[in-house]
């Protein structure tokens, strides 16, 4: 463990606004810390503050010379009609055959290496940047939001690589169950004050509460003593014999402390409309084809959706989750088939960026009602709006002022005033904090219609999912499984758990070393990758056939026996699938070594 970085007495003002409030705080190069707390209250700026690019009013960020900072920021520019290979080349001054090595550390391969930065999604360009900070081989990482934009897989990988990384970070993200799988402490900025405590996210929110609600008790008795002593002192300072008793009681009234109630920032109450459930069917596909023009991204989609489903659209960028919302909203036209909505269905959709075309004239309370369509009380609209913290002066506020966090709040909270009972939602969680990501999982729970969904942060979509519609390589299909069977299945397809780690690295590096501006080295590493990831694949299941087939020994009725005898049998085939690619990959290694 080393220190690597400190805040002394740091303060920051922003348009009258105190984001930093004499703020101290250590960090050192063996702990991975998520850094929570509310939009606009000073996350971005911090990390800004430490790696220099915005200075503090006053204190100091205070840097140690073994300190080799990398710094993963929301936006970054890259050059036009630049590749992804030429940029890592470029901001690492590393040749050609390291920088393919570290990318492919981030299972970015030749194609996307060739590709030019401006055609790769939004998560290609997310490991491309962290490729391109690890070719700077820093010791503390400072991550702001990188999970924004990354679908599951990606996530699972950039998880499995902090997961490894010899080094210490800062992590913004709003994903809780991310924050809760990579990170061991917990930090939140909540009106000026940097609130820390060693243990994960979860915890730490749950002893946040614990501690405000034992003050508040602690406040409540003291209260109460207080006053006992002021009544006494009152009625006794004046008499002869009973004034040295009441000077006595006054000590003992000045040592009494009231505990510091730490102010946090309010939380999102979000209350959705009662409606009435639909009875039947709410939508039918039939031989549903979608995509652009010409252009098919999916086809021969068959799908039923029920009363009060909470479907959770799966898949990996740019397979098509967006293409399918749009199609079956209508909101592009579909290349073939049928969409029948059920009778009565009345549906609401929340676009990913549908936040930037409100009207910015209007105030809050003015575009609420107007959304309302005079269904609801103007009590009902406040009530809403103040849900999604929207409260006192600020609902006179414009829109045109307000940020991007608080306009996805405001186009969610006028959503849920149109009387929809099938919710259509595209990334409701982006731009949304921890508590109101909860509180927004929490509502449509409660929340009597239907939703179907497209999330990719895991904790909001463990909450509110039901069942999960998966859209991947040119097919539209229901899961057959609850969310986390799911993401167990993406889990095991990708087995990340050995990427970057020290001994497979060291391993690596020797294999491209050899011959590092030659094919061969690279296809070398790519095999000996995949033997290790079979290799744990094969002891897996060597352990669940053998727990099944003592299982087995135990079942009475034949029936039962020849069903689970015919499971063993599928695992028994898998291993065999498995050994097979294992004896294939060595034979491959053998002719690479040979020639």
């Amino acid at each position: 463990m080393g220190l690597v970085l400190e805040l002394r007495d740091l303060e920051l003002t922003l348009g009258g606004k105190p984001l930093l409030d004499r703020v101290n705080l250590s960090f050192t190069d063996d702990k991975i810390i998520g850094f929570i707390g509310r939009n606009g209250t000073g996350k971005s700026t911090l990390c800004r503050l430490i790696a220099d690019e915005e200075s503090p009013d006053y204190g100091q960020v205070l840097k140690h010379s073994s300190l080799r900072l990398g710094y993963l920021k929301q936006h970054e520019g890259f050059i036009e009609n630049e590749t992804a290979l030429n940029f890592l080349i470029r901001d690492s001054d590393m040749p050609d055959w390291k920088c393919s090595q570290v990318a492919n550390k981030f299972l970015i391969g030749p194609e996307t290496l060739n590709s030019e930065v401006s055609e790769l999604s939004g998560g290609w360009r997310t490991r491309l940047k962290l490729a391109a900070l690890m070719l700077h081989d820093p010791n503390f990482l400072i991550l702001d939001e990188p999970t924004n934009f990354l679908d599951l897989r990606t996530q699972l990988l950039l998880e499995s690589f902090l997961k490894s990384f010899r080094g210490g970070a800062l992590i913004i993200s709003h994903d809780r169950a991310f924050l809760e799988s990579t990170c061991s402490h917990t930090i939140e900025l909540s009106q000026g004050k940097l609130i820390s405590m060693p243990c994960r996210v979860n915890e730490f929110l749950e002893k946040r509460i614990e501690q405000i609600e034992h003050d508040k008790r602690s406040n409540v008795a003291k209260e109460a003593k207080m006053r006992q002593l002021k009544t006494f002192i009152s009625k006794n300072k004046a008499g002869a014999n009973t004034a040295s008793q009441a000077r006595s009681k006054q000590k003992q009234l000045d040592r009494i402390e009231l505990a510091e109630i730490k102010s946090h920032d309010a939380l999102a109450r979000i209350r959705l409309p009662i409606i009435e459930p639909q009875r039947k069917t709410v939508l039918e596909i039939i031989d549903l084809a979608i995509g652009y023009d010409n252009f098919k991204i999916a086809g021969k989609i068959n799908l039923e959706i029920e009363p009060g489903e909470k479907i959770a659209v799966c898949g990996d960028n740019g397979q098509g989750k967006t293409t399918f919302i749009k199609s079956i909203t209508n909101a592009i036209p579909s290349l073939g088939g049928n969409i029948k909505w059920g009778y009565g269905v009345k549906f609401g959709v929340y676009a990913q960026h549908v936040y930037s075309g409100l009207p910015g004239d209007l105030s809050i309370r003015e575009y609420l009602i107007s959304q309302a369509n005079g269904a609801e009380s103007d009590k009902r609209v406040l009530d809403i709006a103040a849900g999604f913290l929207f409260t006192g002066d600020d609902v006179d506020k414009r829109i045109k002022v307000l940020s991007g966090g608080e306009r996805a709040r405001l186009s969610l909270a006028a959503l849920f005033l149109s009387g929809s009972n099938v919710l259509i939602l595209d990334e409701p969680s982006n731009h949304l904090d921890v508590e109101t990501s909860d509180a927004l999982a929490k509502a449509l729970n409660e929340y009597k219609g239907t939703v179907i969904f497209v999330s990719h942060q895991r904790s909001f979509t463990e909450k509110v999912a039901t069942s999960v519609v998966e859209v991947n390589n040119g097919k539209v299909i229901r899961f057959t499984g609850v969310y986390q069977d799911y993401l167990q299945n993406l889990e095991e397809e990708t087995d990340l758990t050995n990427v970057g780690s020290p001994d497979a690295t060291k391993k690596n590096n020797n294999n491209l070393e050899e011959k590092p501006t030659k094919k061969i080295g690279r296809e070398r590493f790519e095999a000996e990758k995949r033997i290790s990831t079979i290799e744990r694949q094969i002891e897996k299941l060597d352990k669940e056939i053998a727990e099944m087939s003592n299982k087995l020994h135990k079942i009475e009725d034949w029936q039962e026996a020849a069903d689970y005898g015919a499971k063993i049998q599928r695992i028994q085939d898998k291993k065999d699938k498995a050994e097979e690619e294992w004896l294939a990959l060595h034979e491959k290694i053998e002719e690479l070594s040979s020639d």
